[in-house]
């Protein structure tokens, strides 16, 4: 089985020097990401339990799941983990009487936190999977970023994803430190003309989330920016591509085998008040939703209010940012932006889009370059470094995060 722990037997040796990435390079990622986890953990221990926090009434219709662990690794296992180690050990369940089924759930995570679990147990096996992808994700981006930056600035965007507002979930028992680091990785083998690793790679990113699917059309469209768009120039490599949507297929043929329906991935969804539909309609009452709630709150619950509109600006904010670098930066990654901000709003909800924003990883490398100026740089990272605390007090004390 291969998984994110060795990457390196999967992925071709750099040979070119002037993509090799020095020893020096990698120690610097590494202190980078080390002493943002070790300040991570700081901040976490200081604000369980001591900031007399009343209970959440955000989302009071989601139980908290308690981590039965006593140290203080328990504050990064919340909420969706307990579904991820619940696939771990007794795997993927219906619930007919329309309740929380874990189906929606895609199952490479749980699967490698079984693995590992046979030596770690799966709590400290979940932890130390989201551990290293953290790192890949972060090796990888660097990389991309170096496709288009100087050294300071490539490493400038792993900064900026560590302390991106809702980077608490790299370190949690969730799938976007492992999504991250196949994605990232996926396009970065795609930009170095490398299309068999690029579809192996994300391959893996669509068995761990939904969202991989859309690496298929934007490297596709990747394939043929690299190209100028000449059709003439198309070659056999582009094929490899094809084994991104292979994920989905899988995992839709082990859903028929198992419960007797290719799409229960998307149908237990209702449960979370998530309903896709692909119509103008569709995207026109979700926004007249949250637009009514921004203008005209209701009294009952203040934080449900205040959840939502954070959920809107963030919608906003990216979309207009992927437009941008759509338009002035690279297409094929505003492509693949605009995408992921397209499914949470076909599904009639923007619940967790500020989660969701966090894997735009186009977003880093845009940010790194436009923050040449001083002034530019402390304002991002004072505004993001500022949301990361918040976030990271929140989803500590079992508020609703993302």
């Amino acid at each position: 089985m291969i998984s994110i722990v060795s990457i390196s037997i999967i992925i071709p040796m750099e040979k070119n020097n002037k993509t090799k990435t020095s020893t020096k390079e990698i120690l610097s990622i590494l202190d980078l990401f080390l002493i943002w986890r070790i300040i991570l953990q700081i901040i976490a221990f200081l604000s369980k339990n001591r900031l007399s926090l009343n209970p959440d009434t955000g989302y009071g219709n989601i139980e908290p799941w308690e981590a039965p662990l006593t140290n203080f690794f328990k504050y990064f296992i919340r909420w969706d983990s307990g579904f991820y180690l619940q696939i771990a050990e007794n795997g993927y369940y219906l619930d007919q009487a329309n309740n929380l089924s874990n189906t929606p759930f895609f199952p490479l995570y749980p699967l490698l936190i079984n693995l590992l679990g046979n030596i770690f147990g799966n709590l400290y096996a979940g932890l130390i999977i989201s551990f290293i992808s953290t790192f890949f994700a972060c090796f990888y981006l660097y990389k991309l970023a170096r496709t288009h930056l100087k050294k300071k600035a490539s490493f400038r965007a792993a900064f900026y994803l560590l302390i991106f507002p809702t980077a608490i979930f790299l370190s949690a028992i969730y799938t976007e430190s492992l999504f991250m680091a196949l994605s990232i990785a996926s396009v970065y083998y795609a930009r170095r003309n490398k299309w068999w690793a690029s579809g192996i790679l994300g391959f893996f990113a669509t068995l761990t989330r939904p969202q991989g699917i859309l690496l298929f059309p934007v490297l596709i469209f990747e394939y043929f920016e690299q190209n100028k768009f000449n059709i003439k120039k198309l070659r056999f490599n582009a094929f490899w591509t094809l084994l991104i949507p292979s994920g989905l297929f899988v995992y839709m043929y082990f859903l028929k085998l198992k419960f007797g329906s290719f799409f229960l991935f998307i149908s237990a969804q209702n449960s979370w008040g998530r309903s896709t539909s692909f119509s103008a309609k569709s995207i026109y009452d979700t926004f007249s939703n949250y637009f009514y709630d921004l203008f005209f709150p209701g009294t009952e619950s203040f934080t449900y209010y205040l959840v939502k509109d954070l959920d809107l600006f963030f919608f906003l904010f990216f979309l207009v940012l992927s437009i941008i670098i759509f338009i002035k930066f690279r297409m094929s990654y505003g492509f693949y932006m605009i995408l992921s901000l397209m499914i949470p709003l076909m599904t009639s909800s923007l619940m967790s889009i500020n989660r969701f924003a966090l894997l735009l990883f186009p977003t880093y490398i845009y940010l790194a370059k436009i923050s040449k100026n001083q002034v530019v740089q402390y304002s991002i990272i004072l505004i993001f470094s500022s949301l990361f605390v918040m976030y990271t007090i929140l989803f500590t004390n079992w508020y609703w995060t993302g």
